[in-house]
């Protein structure tokens, strides 16, 4: 389990200060980890490549190249386990290897190879020591490296120097400073139906209301990007964990009525009352799950959106026509949606650590920290299970969608693996409003972890293309 999953289980569990340590290389790290409680932070690799430290020139050029983003425990260089640079001692005899020395005379038996290759330039049996995160490793001065990550406390106390949870009611809510690096408090919106709802809030409270909508396996955390942005522009941003991932909005998903479409579509209209917008429009950003709950509130409450930007997920009619092609091409990439029907996928997802969960965001192109933020929100059985019966409620996500006439950016990548060409340019049909389709190359499932500027500069220009 990595740091950001663990943080926030260890803080509610013990009475001691707790020091986040690992993967932790620059201020939004440090940020991060305050925010899920940690009263410190300890960062090594950080400063390994600074004047300061006496790291080989073989360890510093293994640092600054490609290869250190391949890291491992081992055992093969001390006898004991640490973290570093996959190379070729680790490859063929390790990384974990019951062959290595005990501690402290692995170094000796180690050392002619290591001796020989290195007088050729060579740190293929050099213990090359790094952590997970090497991003923030600069040739720059420790003081330079201990600045950068002091930002993240700075940000972190003007943002919320007492109190990690807010409730709130109505439209009362407070002001939640906020930057790229740093993400607000969770505010609690309660709805008319009882439900409360984790969210983050940003921006002023007399700005144009923009809801945000993550999918699946994500969280809030899919904006953390987006709503500085959005909240720096004058807009007031709402991003909650929906139905099922937050606590307290997780009615039982054994009965999958609590999950059916019609309640995840009246939570959206039911939040944005609770944000102080019972009437009047609203921008709806959504991706994924998200995107198609925001189909449905686009053709149920046309009245109610200003615009509608959706990303990844196409129109359900789309979807569903892709679907049956002959191709069979669509079938093929949402085959793991009829796996989300087995009732063991939940405890599978989440065993070994939520090995398979965390690897399945990995293969799809999300940073690791990210992963870990969304680890934190769905890594237990309750919030798995609660997110599962989106699925279960609504087999092969089909539901009855009109055209929709609102303002529509769609934004797809064509690397995404799990919708076809021909569903996202077929949504093309099923949009009679202004209509806004971006292709992003190369780009995955996961646009706002892959290229988030990207996103940030489309949703601007579309939010302001289409006031309130």
């Amino acid at each position: 389990m990595g740091t950001f999953a663990l943080v926030p289980q260890i803080v509610a569990r013990v009475r001691v200060p707790v020091i986040a340590a690992g993967g932790i290389a620059d201020s939004r790290g440090v940020a991060a980890a305050l925010a899920l409680g940690a009263s410190g932070v300890q960062a090594g690799t950080a400063y390994l490549l600074c004047p300061e430290a006496d790291t080989t020139a073989i360890h510093r050029a293994a640092l600054a190249g490609e290869g250190a983003r391949h890291t491992a425990l081992t055992n093969v260089f001390t006898g004991r386990p640490a973290r570093g640079i996959v190379n070729r001692l680790i490859r063929e005899i390790g990384p974990l290897s019951p062959l290595a020395p005990a501690f402290p005379t692995a170094g000796a038996a180690i050392a002619p190879l290591r001796g020989r290759a290195e007088s050729l330039g060579s740190g293929e049996f050099t213990p090359l020591w790094a952590g997970q995160n090497t991003s923030g490793c600069l040739a720059v001065t420790a003081a330079e490296i201990t600045a950068g990550l002091c930002e993240g406390i700075g940000s972190r106390r003007a943002a919320s120097p007492v109190h990690p949870l807010r409730s709130a009611d109505s439209t009362h809510f407070m002001e939640s400073p906020m930057t790229a690096s740093t993400p607000p408090d969770i505010t609690r919106i309660t709805t008319r139906t009882g439900l409360a709802f984790d969210a983050w809030v940003a921006g002023p409270a007399g700005g144009d209301l923009v809801v945000m909508l993550h999918g699946y396996p994500q969280s809030r955390h899919t904006w953390r990007e987006q709503l500085p942005a959005l909240a720096a522009a004058g807009y007031r941003v709402v991003a909650p964990d929906q139905r099922g991932y937050s606590p307290g909005a997780r009615p039982d998903p054994a009965d999958l009525a609590n999950y059916h479409y019609d309640r995840l579509v009246g939570d959206v209209i039911d939040i944005a009352a609770a944000c102080g917008r019972e009437q009047g429009r609203f921008h709806l950003v959504g991706h994924d799950w998200g995107g198609q709950v925001s189909w449905g509130v686009a053709d149920r409450h046309a009245d109610r959106l200003a615009s509608l930007t959706i990303l990844s997920r196409p129109h359900p009619s789309a979807f569903v026509r892709a679907l049956a092609n002959p191709d069979g091409d669509q079938k093929h990439r949402s085959r793991h949606h009829r796996a989300f029907l087995d009732a063991g996928t939940g405890p599978m997802l989440l065993a070994d650590g939520a090995r398979r969960l965390r690897r399945g965001l990995i293969e799809a192109g999300v940073p690791a920290d990210a992963v870990e933020l969304y680890v934190s929100v769905l890594g237990s059985a309750e919030a798995i299970e609660a997110a599962l019966a989106w699925y279960r409620a609504q087999k092969e996500l089909r539901v009855a969608t009109g055209i929709i006439t609102v303002p529509t950016l769609y934004v797809w990548g064509d690397a995404d693996s799990s919708v076809s060409a021909a569903a996202a340019h077929g949504t093309a049909e099923f949009v009679s409003g202004p209509y806004r389709f971006v292709a992003l190359p190369g780009v995955g499932h996961f646009s706002t972890d892959q290229q988030p500027q990207r996103v940030n500069e489309l949703l601007l220009a579309h939010l302001a293309e289409h006031p309130v």
